[in-house]
Order: structure tokens, then sequence, then C-alpha cells
């Protein structure tokens, strides 16, 4: 009778090991983020007790920030960003650039197109891929763009980590329990884990200084 061998002689378990370890050093080593954020409000105080100021800095003697005011639990109102749609379709046209040189004989093509099973010719009838990616990645820079808004990042570094965040929080680890399911090779998780990485730090840069 066979046994079944032991969780820590998968590499998928130290992958998602070290993913969840990253992202608890990522929590450990924000605090300075927040405490930037506390100075802020303390500055910005007194103009929001004049009413010049909303939560979050956020100009309220504009109609204009009244537009696509979300109604929240208990009457408050749950206060729309403004997004910067220029800074969305370039942070958007990131992963397909990137995608075009990742995924190119020059690095990762032939060891991907190997993990996945796939041949060159295979490849040349991916269309519908290239429209899925397109919106995916418009629908991607859209809501980083909110992150990026509601984390108060406005410099090249804070963008960066909002990010990080964002990869290690929630695409490492989901592709991590997913590959580990679906029996993909750590190769595969590596390739695609670093690409998606990539594009989420450039991202999050260019929407955080983009304003």
């Amino acid at each position: 009778m066979s046994t079944r061998p032991p969780i820590t002689d998968s590499p998928w378990f130290w992958v998602l090991l070290f993913s969840v370890v990253g992202l608890m050093a990522l929590a450990a080593i924000s605090g300075q983020y927040g405490k930037r954020q506390a100075r802020l409000e303390r500055q910005l105080e007194p103009a929001r007790q004049d009413g010049r100021l909303g939560h979050g800095g956020k100009c309220t003697s504009s109609p204009l920030r009244t537009v696509g005011a979300v109604p929240h639990k208990g009457g408050a109102v749950l206060e729309d960003v403004d997004i910067n749609w220029i800074a969305v379709i370039v942070a958007a046209l990131v992963p397909m650039a990137l995608g075009a040189v990742w995924y190119s004989p020059a690095l990762f093509a032939r060891p991907w197109m190997r993990a996945v099973g796939k041949t060159q010719e295979d490849m040349s009838m991916a269309r519908r891929g290239y429209a899925v990616a397109a919106v995916a990645a418009l629908a991607m820079a859209y809501v980083l763009a909110r992150l990026v808004d509601y984390a108060g990042a406005t410099t090249i570094g804070e963008g960066l980590v909002v990010g990080l965040f964002v990869w290690a929080g929630f695409v490492l680890t989901t592709m991590a329990v997913n590959g580990i399911f679906a029996g993909r090779s750590l190769s595969l998780y590596l390739i695609d884990g670093g690409y998606h990485g990539v594009s989420l730090l450039v991202m999050g840069a260019i929407l955080a200084v983009w304003d």
C-alpha cells in the first residue's frame, strides 16, 4: 500500500508559505504609511471642521465630488474617487506590452509552452485570448487606480507598495491554491506569477504619480 508523501515535499507548499510570510512582512513594514496618513489627517483636520474638506482630505465644496457617491450603511456616504482615465488606459497597456516581451522566445515562451503543453502553432490561434487579456488589463488598471487613491499613494514608491500588496495578497496566493489542486508545475507558477508581479508594480507606480 502506497503512502502519500508529506505535504512539505511539495514545492507548492513552500511557495504558498513564502507568499504568506511575505505578505505578513509587508504588513509589518506598512506602519510607516499608516503614520504618514495619521499625520496628514491631523494637518487637514482644521479644514475638515470648516467643511472645506471631506474624509481623506478630498474637497467637498465642488458638486462634482458628489457624483458617483455610494450610500453606505448607517446613512453615511461612501465617497467615490477621481479616476484619471488616461492614466488607467496607459496602465492597462503595461500588461499587454510586458506580455509581448515576457512570453517572447527571447524570455519565457518556450518554458511556458512546455509547462502548459502548447506548441507555437497552438498559440497562433489564440486571438480570443488576446482580446480577453486586453479587457482584463483594463479592468485591473481601473480597480488598481481606485486602490491607489484609497491608499493615498502619490509617489512611485507608494504606488509600488500598493501593487506589491495586491500581487502578494491576491495574485500569488490564488495562483498557488489553483496550481496545487490543478497539478500545475512550479515553473509555470513562477513564470506567470513574475509576469503579474512586474505588471502590477509598474501599474501601481504609474497610477500613483499620474494624478
